[in-house]
């Protein structure tokens, strides 16, 4: 039986782990969501694709451009402007709604939520 909410976990728990290291939070078992410094989508990408141009090629940060634009416009839309807010639930509504807007296969959509995890 195939997890289909998999690439949904894997999503919440990449954005989360950004948010903290793009924040400047320990990464500390301790430290909890509340004391995250607030970053808003379009600010953590920024400093995401300066950090993936240092290890990718130019291609590889143009698409992860691409696939990020997805999130920081439903996250604009949504009035999402911490990403240490984001929720699980949040991240479902993400994936319907990229679904229902765009022509895309699973593969992709699985793609485009990972992005913001891959190091």
């Amino acid at each position: 039986m195939q997890d289909t909410d998999q690439p949904l976990r894997l999503a919440s728990a990449r954005i989360s782990t950004v948010s903290r290291s793009l924040s400047g939070a320990p990464e500390s078992p301790s430290h909890t969501i509340d004391e995250l410094d607030p970053i808003g989508p379009s600010t953590a990408r920024e400093p995401y694709l300066d950090h993936t141009k240092t290890h990718r090629t130019e291609a590889t940060v143009r698409a992860h451009y691409y696939r990020t634009r997805y999130i920081v416009d439903w996250c604009d839309e949504n009035g999402v402007d911490n990403l240490n807010d984001l929720t699980g639930r949040d991240l479902h509504e993400f994936r319907l709604w990229h679904m229902e807007h765009r022509d895309i296969n699973q593969v992709t959509l699985r793609q485009h939520l990972c992005t913001s995890g891959s190091s």
